[in-house]
């Protein structure tokens, strides 16, 4: 592997702070690599700007412990893969303070990386200074930290969180598969020309404005996909060209202004909170709640209810076609007048408004609809 020894420069060596000791130093030119692995476990790392198209690493042990040479991170080229990977772990680690033994590695990238980027801790940390560029970019934290500033993938993002906690800012990339396990997720915006995934499980999650599909494909090949289990949810505006499935279990989940061309909304015993809705799907709500905010229908619409509730307001000027499907020992309130269940004209749908009309669907078992007018 082509890789040399370089002496630092005097920005580099000022970041080696008192009671460290650099180790190792390598570089190696970034021309031939096709994909680049950043595979570090027990470390605190930071990665800053290189000046040209190449990855320099220093390696700072901690001047309280003597480290054997396979404790030493390491560079190894093969086949157009480059890897930084930890040394070996010391089991004696376990049984001292981290400040007796944690060494610190610099990282430095060039901001535009013509390769695929994977960068992984453990239950380490690992920092950006700057803004990333990659082809594809794999981000993942077990049960230690990550800070990423803006990420930009040319095709796909795949941002992985366990137990530990991961902040970025904005992310930009064709496809973005975002996953939170019990951990804390951080984002400022996400942006994806093509696909969303976002899940939660026990953690937190939460995230500035969502735009999924922004390129000249038809609006049938857009999807986002965003699931709450039984963490916490927070989200900015969402918005998606083509379809949204919105659904929490157990947990809450707040978003600001959805829009998407078609969506389906649901809950089973959580709690779903919308600043607003525009678009035409369906809501169902088990034994939750739903909280859809300011309803801008833009096709038919349907609200299913078990022994939850769900809340929408309508602006006046809508046109409407309410059709109450079923209405069980529950309710179905609203702002414009509504047969009674026991009539015969229970089964008619009720207009309001003036054309065009958009037709509102209703049933509920032992919960409660309410439509509010805006």
């Amino acid at each position: 592997m082509p890789v040399s020894s370089q002496t630092p420069t005097a920005t580099q060596q000022a970041q080696i702070p008192a009671g460290y000791t650099a180790l190792r130093t390598e570089s190696v030119s970034l021309e031939a690599v096709k994909e680049l692995q950043l595979s570090l476990s027990y470390e605190d790392v930071t990665i800053y700007l290189s000046a040209d198209n190449t990855l320099t690493y220093i390696f700072c042990g901690n001047n309280s412990w003597n480290y054997a040479e396979n404790e030493i991170a390491a560079l190894s080229l093969k086949d157009g893969t480059l890897i930084l990977e930890s040394g070996v772990w010391n089991k004696a680690w376990s049984r001292l303070s981290y400040r007796k033994w944690q060494p610190k590695i610099f990282i430095y990238l060039p901001a535009d990386l013509s390769a695929d980027l994977s960068a992984s801790i453990g239950s380490g940390s690992m920092k950006s200074t700057m803004a990333v560029t990659a082809d594809t970019v794999a981000l993942d934290t077990a049960s230690g930290s990550m800070t990423f500033s803006d990420v930009n993938s040319r095709s796909g993002l795949v941002v992985s969180n366990g137990s530990g906690s991961t902040k970025t800012g904005s992310v930009t990339c064709t496809k973005a598969e975002l996953d939170n396990s019990s951990g804390s997720l951080r984002m400022n915006a996400v942006n994806a020309s093509m696909n969303g995934i976002i899940s939660n499980g026990s953690g937190s999650l939460t995230a500035g404005n969502i735009t999924v599909g922004t390129t000249a494909a038809a609006a049938s090949d857009y999807q986002c996909i965003i699931s709450n289990a039984s963490g916490h949810m927070e989200t900015g505006d969402v918005t998606v060209s083509g379809s949204l499935n919105l659904s929490t279990a157990s947990g809450p989940a707040a978003l600001g202004q959805v829009s998407a061309a078609a969506y389906t909304v649901s809950t089973a015993s959580g709690s779903l909170k919308l600043t607003g809705l525009n678009g035409n799907g369906s809501l169902s709500c088990a034994s939750g709640s739903i909280k859809a905010g300011t309803l801008i229908p833009t096709g038919p619409v349907s609200m299913d209810n078990g022994s939850g509730s769900i809340r929408a307001s309508i602006p006046e000027n809508t046109g409407l076609e309410f059709y109450a499907a079923h209405i069980g020992p529950g309710s179905i309130s609203a702002f414009f007048p509504i047969p009674d269940k026991k009539s015969a004209s229970a089964q008619s749908p009720v207009q309001y408004g003036n054309a065009p009309y958009y037709q509102i669907t209703a049933s509920t078992q032992t919960g409660s609809i309410t439509l509010n007018k805006k």
